[in-house]
């Protein structure tokens, strides 16, 4: 006896493509008809919403709601598979297991019956029960007369009910024309009731029509290996481009913040020496002096000195050297380490750490602001945007940067000239799954965008005559 649960895996992948591919199109549907409306609106306002900042919106969006999730879908194909598979397994692990509760016989002659099918089936439609119970088709040897049962041995019976109530449905057939009946079922109990609709007629050619996109969609959206890399790849140069703007961000609400960091004093290990001897050596610690640098994540220094007052006792000793130092160093990038300063016999000794980073800086210009004690005084802070980080944006939008020269007039040999800057956008932040070619669905401008970011003229110079 086979049971048809478990099918080859081929079968599951099928499904699953499918599945995936519904869904990138339904999200792709939405996508390219938002942004036809968008660039409809955008031109009957006559705005002049530049074309690669569209397309980039675009791109972007395209990425959250398709991109991402056909890599999604390949990532946990092979994981879904299995689960669906060892399901399947498990379902016909049990019915190859299932047995009846007690031996039947015919009815009609009173011969043996024997099993020749089972399969899952729910007992009562109406039921709020989810499982699915196992009904035995049994055969009589004798008569060939056939029964249904249920596994604990009762006799299954055609009876349907009410979801509402659970009672018994009753039912009336009549068959409309040729090809359909409408059966019509209603509570004896509550009243509830529903129609359904068979229809035997053939199948009409829409029914038989061959989806003609669908061959082709599963290659863009049941992605492979090198797909993956690509989106991935675009997460990451996205996810830079949000790190960008929120920084900008950052820097514009912050200004105060990142004006104090640039008047933090960035001292070299030889000025460090430089600016706390002098005050040391005021204080009547002799000898001071830096020891070799330790260079890990942190760049932290030594230093050590004597004390020259007889008189000072070892806690006022450290605590005032400790100050003096702590004094000194504001306003510039290097802090006492919290252990302190030792103290031994007149010799005190501790540790010094710098900071390098911005993250670093801005935490320490943070800390003087919380407490109520700016680095220094700093200079007012016009109201205008921070300063942008061009590097960082360039890397993240552009690639293929050209400069070149064109003649202001082309017939004037040796006359002015002006520069030109031609600029791609940034491979990673173009569309991966492509679309189908001529496909009108896409908006124009996605179809006929080069890549073009910046294409225009910098200024005009006077060529240089020998």
């Amino acid at each position: 006896m086979s049971y048809i649960n478990l099918r080859n895996e081929q079968y599951y992948i099928d499904l699953y493509d499918k599945s995936t591919i519904e869904r990138c199109r339904l999200f792709e549907d939405v996508v390219n008809k938002t942004f036809i409306e968008t660039k409809k609106e955008l031109d009957r306002k006559k705005s002049d919403q530049p074309l690669p900042g569209l397309y980039l919106f675009y791109s972007i969006t395209y990425f959250q709601l398709v991109e991402a999730l056909a890599l999604s879908r390949y990532q946990e194909k092979m994981q879904v598979i299995n689960s669906w598979m060892e399901r399947d397994q498990k379902l016909d692990d049990r019915l190859e297991s299932a047995v009846l509760s007690n031996q039947s016989y015919c009815p009609s002659c009173g011969g043996d019956m024997q099993v020749i099918h089972k399969h899952f089936m729910t007992r009562n439609s109406g039921s709020n029960s989810r499982e699915d119970e196992i009904l035995f088709m049994l055969e009589c040897g004798s008569c060939n007369k056939r029964k249904a049962y249920w596994e604990d041995g009762s006799e299954w019976q055609h009876i349907i009910r009410c979801e509402k109530c659970n009672a018994e449905m009753s039912q009336k057939s009549e068959k409309q024309n040729k090809d359909k009946i409408v059966t019509t079922y209603t509570c004896t109990k509550c009243g509830h009731s529903y129609i359904d609709t068979l229809d035997l007629g053939s199948s009409t050619e829409s029914d038989k029509k061959v989806d003609p996109y669908f061959e082709l969609d599963c290659k863009r959206f049941c992605i492979d290996d090198s797909m993956a890399g690509k989106i991935r790849m675009k997460a990451g140069q996205i996810e830079r481009m949000i790190n960008l703007q929120l920084k900008q961000v950052d820097r514009t609400e912050n200004k105060h913040i990142y004006k104090a960091v640039e008047d933090i004093k960035k001292l070299k290990i030889a000025q460090l020496s430089e600016l706390l001897e002098p005050v040391a050596k005021k204080e009547r610690y002799s000898k001071f002096g830096l020891g070799e640098p330790q260079l890990g994540k942190d760049v932290i220094i030594s230093f050590s000195c004597l004390d020259d007052d007889p008189e000072r006792t070892e806690y006022n000793s450290r605590k005032a050297l400790e100050k003096i130092i702590a004094k000194r160093l504001e306003g510039t990038n290097w802090r006492l380490m919290s252990d302190g300063v030792s103290y031994r016999l007149g010799h005190l000794s501790g540790r010094l750490r710098a900071y390098e980073t911005e993250d670093d800086l801005r935490k320490l210009a943070e800390q003087h602001f919380k407490n109520g004690k700016p680095v220094k005084p700093v200079s007012n802070v016009e109201t205008k945007s921070a300063p942008f980080d061009l590097r960082e944006a360039c890397l993240t939008y552009f690639q293929n940067m050209t400069v070149g020269t064109k003649a202001i007039d082309e017939n004037k040999r040796g006359g002015d000239y002006t520069l030109t800057m031609k600029v791609d956008i940034h491979e990673d932040l173009r569309l991966k799954i492509p679309f189908r070619e001529g496909d009108e669905s896409v908006p124009e401008f996605v179809r006929n965008f080069d890549f073009t970011m910046i294409n225009s003229s910098l200024v005009e110079r006077k060529r240089k005559r020998k």
